[in-house]
């Protein structure tokens, strides 16, 4: 998902931004079908990443 999001901030593929929002679409629905947001990982505390 990190991956797809980077993408989505990048604007040399703005061409591809169509094609990049429905995989990022379908990622997050698997990674909710896999119940991702309860993994013990994702409760860390992380530092913030600006992507600007």
């Amino acid at each position: 998902m990190r991956a797809s999001a980077i993408c989505l901030a990048a604007p040399d593929r703005a061409d591809e931004m169509e094609e990049i929002i429905a995989r990022y679409g379908e990622v997050q629905h698997r990674f909710e079908e896999l119940d991702g947001y309860s993994n013990s990982l994702l409760k860390k505390p992380t530092r913030h990443l600006s992507l600007s």
